[in-house]
């Protein structure tokens, strides 16, 4: 029996055990919560169903698996720290973290684990855990969080806070923002309201005690304080306040706001000073400013544009009639136009017209409308400003004529233009010359660079010198000559001229390039004629010493032959001798006409008939030229002495049969031609009338070398026995001693043409007989003037030969002596012209002085023209050129003594 009662006590029991193992298996496979049990490694004993909503597996799916597999990796750590609590202990442990869903989705979870002990041995054995899904509780806790801050932030950005007042406990509630409103420390909480009263500015203080207290009493306030920060910054704070009653009615607080105003309030302050800024600015500005109704009535104006349309104050052009809208002071044409511009554009912007005041005056004004609607799009008024550009647009007129005279003296000028960039070179501008002097068209240089006109070899020093004036190291203007390229590759001389300038805003090189070709052709005849001016002073000099020796020789030769007769063995010796001097005196010749010596015996010469006989008897004696003439239908004539012009073509004919050793042709012209101030003149004319004399040959040429060096004296090309190198020389000399010139044009193996320009006469050729002179003599009374003791010693004897007495004097002062001793006892007076001390001319004066009828006969180893010309025309008697003969004169002499005879006594 008692076997029977345990047995049935224990039967109850086990009843007992599975109705409540049933009980909560029920409860555990019903709850929304996972249950599951694993071992200390996380592996999974038991699951409840609830985990196939959770996690989309079924249990058996689940089972033997880790939790781990489960865990979102960035959560593991935490869920690793609190597995680790209960592996130690027996504890209980909560933790939030994401767990991977079947479909991949995260899923929030809380789960509260407890780990539990074996019952014999007392060891940790397993944990149970119950894990609910906190998702959509995290979503709402986290938008909370989110919509907290945002509303903080909201508040931060308004400078808006928040507060309360209980009245009861006098706490108060202060938002974040409230404490940085007043600047004020959150850590220490809300203010009392002594500690609150300090922070406002004293002056608002007592206003702000008042509203609180009345706020207390029911009444709500609205105020804006200053704060002042113990920094000593000022804050504007606006704070409303109400009244917050309870059941019975009573005030039992305050709830209220409080705002930083503070930008807001400087913002209001800025902008009235602003306005007042500009008030006195539209009031006080040279600038007009109105505003007008839709239909053109002014509304308001400004003292300036009053006083632009002379009228006498704002308020009388308010009150006026005028038209501003629609211009009606304008002209017609621009009032239309500005209202074509105003109803299409709403604006007008810069429109300038020529504006009629109140009084008629014309001004010139620039005007900016626009037009002013309101929220309804309606036009409610116009706002613009006008300024008097009257000056400016004379300026501006002034400007352009300007710049048309500048275009008109850049476009027409000889020389080139050119602006190029620093430091490529490229062109900016040029004008047409340019393009001229290099045979571009315009398009096609404006795509060079000025390098590209400048020889390589010279381009490396223009851009140095270009380049040293960027930097200030170089004059502010250079000019220097380059060789040039045209479009042909052909090369010309040109003087380029450089300075800096801006253009378009900035620094650039502007130049001038001038072809001086012809500049320095004119330079180098210049240098040859001043060389030969030095040279010609030389052998001026030598030739009139020359003379003297050889009226010296001539004149023994003159006494020898007087005193031998025609059949004496010395005739022939002595006839030879004259021969000789005659020769001599043709070298001196030449001498004196390449140093411009003076011309012997000037005369109208007909060049028609000198060229032609001078080509017919050269002709006779080169028969293998082949002579062409062609002369001027009309007679040329010029002042010569023929002689020297005769010499000059004898010397060119010559020359241009020497360069046609195997013959050639040989072509003679003569023309008119006339040179005007304005043109181009060859070296050393004067502008007028010209006979010109072209020589042209087909011989070898020359080239420029020789071409340049034709007419230096002494110069040749020919053999020493065939040339001194004087003949080319001497007809340059004689030609310019003329008032004329020599050119040359030649090219090798092109031949020659020399071209002879004299000055043209309107006076006739007069036709003399040549006549035979025969020796005559006298017995008056002669005083010879020469400083050349050989003079001297011949002259005396000729004259004594003639039957003249004669009275010597060497110098100047002693002739001057010898008339004023004498007196009457001298009959005539033959004067050299050079002599030291006084010369020939100052002795002249003198002796007119004493005796102003006595006959001078002026004798010199020069030519009759310079200062023997001067002393004729001051009443000299006559000339005589050294060296003379006996015959001579005797003839001379008698000429002179006659003339004398037939003066009124």
């Amino acid at each position: 029996m008692p076997e029977k009662r345990n047995t049935e006590e224990l039967e109850e029991k086990v009843r007992e055990l599975e109705e409540k193992v049933r009980y909560f298996r029920l409860i555990t496979e019903n709850t929304t919560d996972m249950i599951s049990q694993h071992d200390l490694e996380g592996l999974y004993l038991y699951v409840s169903p609830a985990c196939t909503p959770l996690l989309g597996y079924r249990p058996e799916e689940i089972m033997g698996r880790s939790a781990y597999d489960f865990f979102h990796p960035d959560d593991l750590p935490s869920v690793e720290k609190c597995h680790q609590k209960l592996r130690e202990a027996p504890c209980t442990c909560t933790m939030s973290y994401r767990i991977r869903h079947k479909n991949g989705d995260d899923v929030w979870v809380e789960t509260t684990c407890k780990s539990f002990q074996d019952s014999k041995s007392g060891e940790i054995s397993g944990i149970i855990a119950s894990t609910r899904d906190i998702t959509e509780r995290k979503k709402a806790v986290e938008e909370l969080r989110n919509l907290n801050e945002s509303m903080d932030l909201a508040q931060k950005m308004a400078g808006i806070g928040y507060w309360s007042y209980d009245h009861k406990n006098g706490k108060r509630t202060w938002s974040s923002q409230m404490y940085e409103n007043f600047g004020m420390s959150a850590e220490k909480g809300p203010p009392q309201q002594e500690d609150l009263e300090k922070v406002i500015h004293p002056e608002d203080r007592e206003i702000y005690r008042k509203n609180f207290h009345g706020a207390l009493k029911g009444i709500p306030y609205d105020q804006i304080a200053r704060i002042q920060f113990p920094s000593g910054k000022i804050r504007f704070i606006h704070t409303r306040g109400y009244p917050k009653t309870d059941d019975s009615g009573q005030v039992s607080g305050l709830i209220g706001i409080s705002q930083d105003i503070t930008e807001r309030i400087l913002a209001e302050r800025a902008l009235r000073e602003s306005e007042e800024k500009y008030r006195r600015i539209f009031e006080n500005s040279v600038v007009g400013f109105f505003q007008s109704t839709p239909e053109g009535r002014f509304i308001t104006a400004n003292s300036a544009f009053a006083k632009m349309l002379r009228f006498e104050s704002p308020e009388e052009l308010v009150s006026s009639v005028t038209d501003i809208a629609t211009q009606s002071y304008a002209d017609p044409k621009d009032r239309d136009r500005y209202r074509q511009i105003l109803q299409r554009e709403g604006e007008v912007d810069g429109f300038q017209f020529k504006a009629r005041g109140k009084d008629g005056s014309e001004i010139w004004v620039s005007e900016s409308t626009r037009a002013i609607f309101d929220a309804a799009g309606k036009l409610v008024r116009y706002e613009g400003v006008i300024s008097d550009i009257t000056d400016r647009v004379r300026m501006q007129a002034e400007l352009q004529q300007s710049e048309q005279r500048y275009r008109s003296l850049v476009e027409n000028t000889m020389d080139g233009y050119f602006v190029c960039e620093i430091p490529s070179g490229r062109i900016l501008f040029l004008n047409q010359r340019i393009c001229d002097l290099f045979h571009y068209a315009m398009p096609e240089a404006l795509k060079l660079e000025i390098w590209d006109f400048i020889d390589p070899k010279e381009r490396p020093r223009l851009q140095q010198g270009i380049q040293n004036r960027v930097l200030g190291r170089g004059p502010v203007f250079s000019s220097k000559i380059y060789s040039v390229f045209r479009k042909d590759r052909s090369t010309f001389k040109a003087e380029v001229s450089t300075s800096l300038t801006t253009y378009q805003g900035r620094t650039v090189i502007q130049g001038l390039l001038r072809d001086v070709t012809e500049k320095e052709r004119l330079q180098q005849q210049l240098q040859q004629a001043q060389k030969f001016e030095a040279i010609g002073t030389l052998a001026g000099g030598v030739a009139h010493d020359f003379n003297n020796l050889l009226m010296g020789i001539q004149g023994r030769a003159s006494l020898m032959a007087m005193e031998t007769g025609s059949s004496h063995t010395l005739r022939e010796h002595i006839c030879a001798i004259e021969e000789y001097v005659h020769s001599a005196t043709h070298l001196t010749r030449q001498l004196l006409g390449f140093s411009r010596g003076g011309k012997y015996e000037v005369k109208p010469v007909e060049v028609n008939e000198l060229l032609l006989s001078s080509a017919e008897m050269f002709g006779r004696t080169r028969k293998e030229l082949r002579i062409h003439t062609k002369p001027y239908p009309m007679g040329l004539v010029v002042e010569a002495d023929k002689q020297q012009i005769e010499q000059v073509l004898l010397n060119i004919f010559v020359n241009a049969w020497q360069a046609m050793p195997e013959g050639g042709e040989l072509y003679l012209e003569t023309s008119e031609v006339r040179f005007d101030p304005t043109g181009p003149l060859p070296q050393g004319l004067e502008p007028g009338p010209y006979v010109k004399l072209s020589i042209t040959d087909t011989g070898v040429g020359m080239d420029e070398g020789v071409r340049q060096r034709i007419f230096d004296p002494f110069f040749t090309t020919k053999e020493k026995s065939r040339g001194t190198g004087l003949g080319l020389a001497s007809a340059y000399g004689i030609a310019r001693n003329h008032g004329g010139t020599i050119t040359v044009h030649s090219e090798l193996d092109h031949g020659s043409t020399f071209t002879i320009y004299l000055p043209l006469s309107d006076r006739h050729v007069r036709q003399e007989e040549e006549m035979e002179e025969p020796l005559e003599k006298g017995t008056e009374t002669v005083l010879l003037v020469d400083d050349e003791e050989i003079i001297q010693e011949v002259a005396g004897v000729m004259l004594e030969k003639l039957g003249y007495s004669v009275v010597a004097a060497d110098s100047g002062k002693a002739a001057v002596d010898a008339v004023g001793r004498r007196g009457d006892g001298i009959d005539m007076v033959i004067l050299d012209l050079i002599m030291p001390g006084m010369d020939g001319g100052k002795t002249f004066e003198r002796i007119q002085q004493l005796r102003p009828t006595l006959p001078v006969l002026i004798s010199s180893g020069y030519a009759i023209d310079g200062q023997a010309s001067e002393l004729l025309k001051k009443g000299a008697s006559g000339f005589i050129q050294k060296p003379f003969n006996i015959s001579e004169l005797s003839q001379k002499i008698r000429e002179v003594l006659k003339g004398r005879e037939n003066q009124p006594s």
